[in-house]
């Protein structure tokens, strides 16, 4: 249940909206929902009037004629269901509980919350006097207008209701933008090596469940403390910065790129073979690193190190040790260069038949 402090103004203004004044029980797919973007200034806000009542709707409609709203008017819970479903923003439901629909009331509502979230919707029932007399708020409806409809309480009703809903959509801000820089780097915008591992335990749960690949390319910078020696730390920023962007450009819309240190990249490519990761980091490094960055009056070029490893279903934390060993021996052979896992795997494999030992490799992060 949410309480609300409100300061009622003395006079009432709302502004003006144009409504249509007769019902539309089918709804078209070319007709999207207006939307607006969240600002601490109120929008127009989202109104669903849901009654078959035609006398009831031309009661209504007059009244909230002067109210920013943008107002839609269906006269089944269906329609109702579907546009509350595609509206991005928390919305004012006026509902007549004799709506008709396969869904009832209480059912409508339900689905909506678990669909949108708890700050999605604010509901007013529209009910007879007695009913009206017996309601409690609860976390389903916040308010019951009784019916025939009172016109001098629906101005206050509808004042609750909208300094309600610009506060749902103020902590659905909120949230997400807490919920955001919980999950990614600061600095790129990138995901972070939390919220990447997450993802990728899923990631491997369905490449397990579907026999398809999934490949993890780890790239480090070569000597990117020299860059930020020689040319200051925040030029060194903004070249990570124009990674991050260049980066986006060149993944598919279900890869997923993450910054797993200063200076290192781990990218997740689902459905990629390890030759297609192959193919993929070699273009990175062609087009993403060939093309020089602007640091002061200079272009500066860069190189990166690639390793390259693949898994069937296997667990995240293997995947990723294997992608460091793979950098590490890019790193150790000269840098600017990539290495696939499965061709250290194959020639240790031919130097343990042989009885050569070979050094551990630990990965050069310069």
């Amino acid at each position: 249940m949410y309480f609300f402090r409100l300061i009622l103004p003395l006079s009432l203004d709302l502004g003006h909206i144009e409504a249509p004044l007769t019902p539309r029980s089918t709804l078209s797919d070319k007709e999207p929902v207006p939307q607006a973007s969240f600002t601490l200034v109120s929008p127009p806000q989202l109104l669903l009037l849901v009654t078959a009542s035609s006398e009831l709707a031309n009661e209504i409609l007059p009244a909230l004629s002067t109210g920013p709203f943008h107002i839609r008017w269906v006269t089944n819970t269906q329609d109702a269901l579907r546009l509350a479903l595609e509206a991005e923003h928390p919305l004012i439901l006026l509902l007549d509980e004799k709506a008709p629909g396969d869904i009832t009331a209480s059912g409508l509502i339900a689905e909506i919350r678990v669909r949108k979230g708890p700050h999605a919707i604010w509901t007013i029932l529209m009910a007879g006097d007695s009913k009206c007399s017996s309601f409690d708020a609860d976390a389903f409806m916040q308010d019951c207008l009784p019916l025939p409809l009172h016109a001098a309480a629906f101005p206050s009703r509808l004042l609750v209701a909208r300094q309600a809903v610009e506060l749902m959509r103020q902590l659905d801000h909120h949230q997400h933008a807490a919920r955001f820089h919980a999950e990614h780097d600061s600095l790129t915008g990138l995901w972070n090596r939390e919220s990447l591992l997450r993802m990728l335990h899923t990631e491997t749960d369905r490449a397990q469940r579907q026999s398809s690949p999934l490949a993890l390319v780890l790239v480090d910078i070569d000597h990117f403390s020299q860059v930020n020696l020689d040319y200051g730390y925040d030029s060194g920023d903004k070249i990570l910065q124009e990674l991050a962007t260049r980066f986006r450009r060149h993944l598919r819309s279900y890869d997923m790129v993450g910054r797993c240190g200063e200076d290192e990249f781990l990218f997740a490519l689902p459905a990629s073979s390890s030759e297609d990761a192959a193919h993929f980091t070699l273009r990175l490094r062609q087009t993403v690193f060939g093309k020089p960055f602007l640091v002061a009056r200079d272009e500066l070029t860069i190189s990166a190190s690639a390793g390259i490893s693949h898994s069937m279903g296997r667990t995240p934390l293997v995947i990723l040790r294997e992608a460091e060993r793979a950098l590490a021996n890019a790193k150790v052979n000269g840098r600017n260069r990539q290495t696939l896992f499965s061709e250290i795997a194959f020639e240790q494999t031919l130097q343990s038949a042989s009885g050569i030992r070979t050094p551990s490799l630990s990965v050069v992060r310069h």
